[in-house]
């Protein structure tokens, strides 16, 4: 009785022949055999999960994760000087100290290519006149470094920089007001 016979041959080849190549017929290791059947039985149970269960759908968990995220960074950005939305005196931010000093720190790392760094201006307005397109009141300045202007080219930089470092470069942009750069800008908008 010989063994043989019951295992089938290794390195058969097949009758098939395309452009002068043929193939072996092995059969498949039992690793890969078995990773085969495990990928079927998970997927068939998250099918049954997914449609008789009510279970999430990777876009669902993806979306909810986003979510956490932003409202996490929100916070964290909100949190740290203990601003909140509720809660900010932009009137009483714009003249502490610690935030004209972050300010000059934002304004030197975002704002400088457009409105060089003693604020007189180049693609963007000057920032030291008493010319302001948007208005020149704290609250407008806030307004337009939040939301920018995008038909202007400035983007708005509350989702980028936090409502922190905005209400920051809030503080620092008034102390520039009445300041004399070295090549200012002629006036633009309306004099305040």
């Amino acid at each position: 009785m010989s063994t043989k016979k019951n295992k089938p041959e290794k390195d058969k080849l097949r009758p098939l022949e395309a452009d002068g190549i043929q193939e072996f017929d092995n059969e498949l290791p039992r690793w890969w055999v078995g990773l085969f059947y495990i990928t079927v039985i998970v997927g068939v149970i998250y099918g049954i999960n997914l449609h008789f269960f009510g279970g999430k759908t990777l876009i669902d968990t993806y979306t909810d994760a986003q979510q956490s995220v932003e409202s996490s960074s929100e916070t964290n950005a909100t949190s740290e000087a203990g601003v909140t939305e509720e809660t900010v005196d932009l009137a009483e931010a714009v003249k502490l100290e610690e935030n004209i000093a972050l300010g000059k720190e934002v304004f030197d790392v975002n704002c400088v290519p457009c409105h060089l760094k003693d604020g007189g201006g180049s693609i963007g307005p000057n920032l030291t006149d008493n010319y302001w397109i948007h208005g020149g009141s704290a609250e407008a300045i806030h307004t337009v470094i939040a939301n920018g202007v995008p038909e202007k080219g400035m983007p708005p930089w509350k989702p980028i920089l936090g409502e922190k470092k905005v209400i920051a470069a809030t503080a620092y942009l008034l102390t520039l007001k009445g300041t004399t750069p070295e090549t200012p800008k002629a006036p633009q908008g309306d004099p305040e």
